[in-house]
């Protein structure tokens, strides 16, 4: 508001993370005005980010030169995951998993626990007739189950450093991020109750089971500036911690990563010891270059040696993984564009087995 007109540079700070159009320029402003100026910016990851000081340099009356000038401005934004988002992939791949269908359907979320009579349609299981019901219609009545509720799912997140190498554009830990949002998001509106555990070498969070959708939102607000550590994740001590405060029967779900024949033994000894009282369920992302360097025909000796070392790296991982199946853990080890849907797939296979 001068007396005098001004031309005005600037340079916004914006986050290292976001993409920006429009955070600089240079503007001509009037004898005693304002000028709003405002741009567009797309956060490319979640967390915490924070937005740093404005510089400005202004043009002196005679055009002569340039006067700098920083104005502080920090403020720090929270990004979260997209709900959203996350509602349609979810529907995206229950839909690859068939459950649309009707058929499909009962077949996934069957369980044990009595939901309703109907009439017996063509196709139903015989062994499902109720016979009172039957003879007290006067026509065929069959027994509808549901899987049981208000059962613990418990979500383990590992922080650890195995979990920053990138799978595209996206560290490990955001793709078991967002894994384990849309099966909270799955477990909660199937009426279970939901608990977190965040770890690295020590434990970074705990969230007690619950349910409804506020205890989506507090997982959300746990996970949201999830960042992977530098160190190595120590099991004994998240698992130890597990124990004594999950005292109920519950579904054990851990995002990590098989990494080293020493850490995944730990991974191991320490899955099985929560059998019997729980049901674990370790999801690890399939490195699908090391399963191609495993199958490639070398060409010199070096590519020779590289396919040896990679073949039994996909042995050991292999042989863990039939280890934790044969102890009665239960292992998703997919690519990551197959994560979420194979992930809620067994959540949904456990509950239609009755398996918890």
């Amino acid at each position: 508001r001068g007396k005098a007109p001004l031309e005005v540079a600037w340079v916004d700070s914006t986050p290292l993370r976001f993409d920006a159009e429009g955070d600089s320029g240079r503007v001509q402003l009037a004898e005693r005005s304002e000028l709003r100026v405002t741009y567009r910016v797309e956060p490319m990851s979640r967390g915490r980010h924070r937005f740093g000081e404005l510089h400005l340099r202004l043009r002196s009356p005679w055009g002569l030169c340039w006067r700098p000038q920083v104005v502080p401005l920090p403020e720090e934004v929270r990004v979260y995951p997209n709900l959203e988002a996350l509602r349609g992939d979810e529907v995206a791949l229950l839909e690859r998993l068939g459950i649309g269908s009707r058929k499909r359907r009962r077949q996934w979320v069957e369980g044990r626990e009595f939901d309703s009579l109907r009439e017996y349609r063509s196709g139903d299981d015989f062994r499902r007739i109720d016979w009172k019901a039957t003879a007290r219609r006067g026509h065929p009545v069959v027994r509808d189950f549901r899987p049981e509720q208000n059962q613990d799912v418990i979500l383990m997140i590992d922080c650890g450093r195995h979990m920053r190498p990138r799978v595209g554009r996206a560290t490990r830990l955001d793709l078991a991020v967002d894994t384990a949002l849309c099966l909270a998001r799955t477990a909660l509106e199937r009426g279970d109750h939901v608990g977190l555990v965040v770890f690295s070498h020590r434990l970074e969070a705990w969230l007690p089971p619950d349910k409804g959708r506020e205890q989506l939102l507090r997982v959300v607000e746990m996970l949201y500036a999830a960042e992977p550590t530098l160190t190595e994740s120590d099991y004994h001590a998240a698992f130890d911690s597990l124990q004594r405060r999950a005292l109920r029967r519950a579904l054990v779900v851990a995002f990590t990563d098989q990494q080293g024949e020493d850490s995944s033994s730990v991974l191991l000894s320490r899955t099985l010891h929560l059998r019997p009282r729980h049901l674990p369920v370790v999801v690890t992302i399939a490195d699908e270059a090391l399963v191609a360097a495993a199958h490639r025909m070398p060409e010199r000796a070096e590519e020779a040696w590289e396919r040896i070392a990679a073949e039994q790296l996909v042995a050991e991982r292999r042989a863990i993984t039939r280890r934790l199946r044969s102890a009665g853990a239960w292992v998703v080890d997919v690519p990551a564009s197959r994560l979420s849907a194979a992930t809620v797939g067994a959540y949904l296979e456990v509950k239609a087995r009755g398996a918890l």
